[in-house]
């Protein structure tokens, strides 16, 4: 009788929350607890079946697709969830040797230009996080037409890669273990949802271009029919008018420029009827732990060595997704002359100038946010870097001028407009546009001209259409707030550019800092620009690696803080932290302890405080090193409470 799908899930459905029941043949016999009575709206006991024939003679309570019943207990899963973690089992034999697993990675990885050497090292024994996550999606195919499927997204936690469909079967097969024995692996959780929700997205937009054009002939009829209607109409008014008097001609041009307004309406309205639209809505997250082998390689070509670390799934003997260590790509691995990459980015490389990007040190002069200056047609110099030579006392931002709002509420409609057309552009025109060592220029710098949408959300490669910008000027800020929309083909994404600058002078404007959603004068951010993932996945985005090579306090914010706090608060800990950075002596603490320190003190600033032990906890240093660290950064800082950086 379960066989039946909408009685088993029900019957499983209830039983995980204190219902009992006993099977028989044709029909099942449910006792419910108090709280399942009052949600479901039935007796204590009640007997339930997927068959009509035995609903009819027996009474039973027919649960077919699209009862009530049903229904409640739909929305009772999907609001409880379906999050948990399971090891799979250890597996024997497995090989003894570095050489040996070198070996079958060879069989199964080729390198261009280059071989697979052992190191000499040990391989490190770990499980390997795969996400295992569940949507249900709802189409809006027509106002009237909706239909909801299942979707599936497999995430290797530690690429954000996703995992191919023989791989994700095999592992659903796996036995599992009562327990971890072994050591978890690194892996970037928050990478690996914001991949899966992008899957998920395109998977739907694809599926949910399918149903619209099943649906585009009932579309095509009914505007032909509306159209056909108003010409008829059109027509007769025409007739009419060619044998009226002259003195009820008026009256019915009238009723015509009526009647074509009436006809744009209703085929308006027949468009949005027929304009489909996607939900996605998250019921499931599973962590699988997969017994993995970290093999350290050397990768040969010639002379030259490069460095490189595969994963080797125990259980299926199979390679585990990996990334090109220069572009994050996924993409075949290529020795190249001056360094290991792959067919996309080694594509590039031509001539000893083309430089790669990732070999470049960042190293930001240190420079405050200066007052606005007349924008040219080339981006501005930057200072070259160079050891600095004396401490120096840190020039904070001249106070904002006197502005002329109206002006400025024009200007900074104009300066939202030049700034994302640019963007979209994936130009190199956004730097001129924006405050030399802001929050801004180090999107710039991380990620290149289109890093500010990668900030609010946008990912990569997509086509921006249409932008709405509204800026209300305030008297007295620092910092004036440009906010809109920018829309994508699918998408919609908020955003607000706060910007400093003299009004009534053009050019005079640039962007300091971009955020997703509201934005505000002073330092503050809203809650959901800095959460994690988990609270809204539906935000999650996957960000690239940063383009350029981060020094060891920089690394250690990009670690914690991309996927804690979120990529707002990061990029003003690294604008404040390459302001100082040529002042700030070598603390003995360590840079992860700084870091922490500089995490902690931005965070404050920005409405978002944080404790000592918690910070610490998630740099994993001692709480007394961030508050001795804390108390030698903080005067060199000297955080403006309107700027946060």
């Amino acid at each position: 009788m379960t066989a039946d799908p909408a009685v088993g899930f029900w019957l499983r459905a209830a039983e995980a929350e204190g219902a009992v029941h006993e099977q028989t043949q044709e029909s099942a016999v449910v006792l419910l607890p108090p709280e399942l009575r009052t949600a479901f709206e039935l007796p204590e006991q009640v007997t339930v079946t997927g068959d009509p024939e035995v609903a009819r003679e027996d009474g039973a309570l027919l649960l077919a697709l699209g009862h009530p019943v049903l229904d409640r207990a739909t929305e009772r899963v999907l609001e409880r969830g379906d999050v948990g973690r399971v090891a799979l089992a250890w597996p024997a034999g497995v090989p003894a040797s570095a050489q040996a697993l070198v070996e079958r990675l060879r069989d199964q990885v080729q390198v261009d230009h280059g071989r697979i050497d052992a190191t000499g090292e040990l391989p490190v024994a770990g499980y390997a996080p795969m996400l295992r996550i569940g949507a249900l999606v709802t189409y809006h195919v027509t106002l009237d037409d909706r239909f909801q499927e299942r979707q599936e997204a497999w995430i290797d936690a530690d690429t954000g890669l996703t995992l191919s469909p023989h791989l994700a079967t095999a592992l659903t097969g796996l036995p599992s273990s009562s327990g971890v024995t072994h050591l978890v692996l690194p892996a970037d959780r928050s990478q690996a949802a914001a991949a899966a929700q992008v899957q998920l997205e395109q998977h739907a937009a694809g599926r949910l271009g399918v149903l619209t054009r099943q649906s585009r002939g009932d579309r095509d009829a009914e505007l032909t029919r509306v159209q056909d209607y108003y010409r008829s109409a059109l027509d007769t008014l025409a007739r009419r008018r060619t044998a009226a008097a002259p003195d009820r001609r008026a009256l019915l041009d009238a009723r015509a420029d009526a009647t074509r307004a009436e006809c744009e309406r209703r085929v308006a309205e027949v468009h949005e009827k027929f304009r489909g639209s996607q939900t996605i809505r998250w019921y499931r997250v599973h962590e699988l732990l997969v017994p993995t082998a970290c093999v350290p390689v050397t990768i040969r070509r010639g002379s030259r060595e490069y460095p490189f670390s595969f994963r080797w799934l125990l259980p299926l003997q199979k390679v585990a997704p990996f990334r090109c260590p220069h572009c994050s790509a996924e993409a075949p691995l290529v020795a190249g002359k001056r360094r290991l990459g792959c067919t996309e980015c080694l594509r590039a490389v031509v001539s000893p100038a083309n430089t790669p990007v990732a070999q470049a040190v960042a190293v930001p002069p240190a420079v405050a946010v200066p007052p606005a200056v007349p924008a040219s047609r080339s981006a501005p110099p930057r200072p070259k870097q160079g050891p600095p030579t004396a401490r120096r006392t840190p020039v904070r931002p001249e106070p904002a001028p006197v502005l002329d709002l109206p002006q400025c509420s024009d200007d900074g409609n104009r300066l939202a407009l030049r700034f994302w057309e640019d963007v979209a552009r994936d130009d190199r025109k956004p730097g001129r546009l924006v405050v030399p060592g802001s929050p801004a220029d180090v999107a710039l710098r991380i990620w290149g001209s289109f890093g500010p949408a990668l900030v609010i959300g946008v990912p990569a490669g997509t086509q921006l259409h249409e932008l709405d910008a509204a800026t209300a000027a305030r008297p007295g800020a620092a910092l004036q707030v440009t906010e809109g929309w920018l829309h994508a083909p699918v998408l919609h994404y908020p955003y607000a550019l706060r910007w400093a600058g003299l009004g009534g002078r053009p050019g005079a404007i640039r962007v300091a800092e971009i955020v997703s959603g509201q934005g505000s004068t002073d330092a503050r951010l809203s809650g959901p620009s800095v959460q994690a993932w988990w609270r809204d996945p539906a935000r999650a985005r996957p960000l690239p690696p940063p383009r350029i090579t981060l020094d060891p306090v920089a690394s250690a914010l990009w670690r914690v803080e991309l996927r804690g706090r979120g990529p707002h608060l990061l990029l003003r800990c690294l604008a404040a932290w390459w302001r100082v950075r040529g002042q700030a002596d070598a603390s003995p603490l360590g840079e992860v302890a700084v870091a922490a320190a500089l995490a902690r003190l931005v965070a404050a600033c920005a409405g978002a405080p944080v404790s000592y032990d918690a910070v610490a906890g998630d740099y994993l240093v001692k709480p007394a090193d961030v508050r001795t660290a804390s108390s030698a950064m903080r005067p060199l800082l000297a955080l403006d409470p309107a700027h946060g950086w």
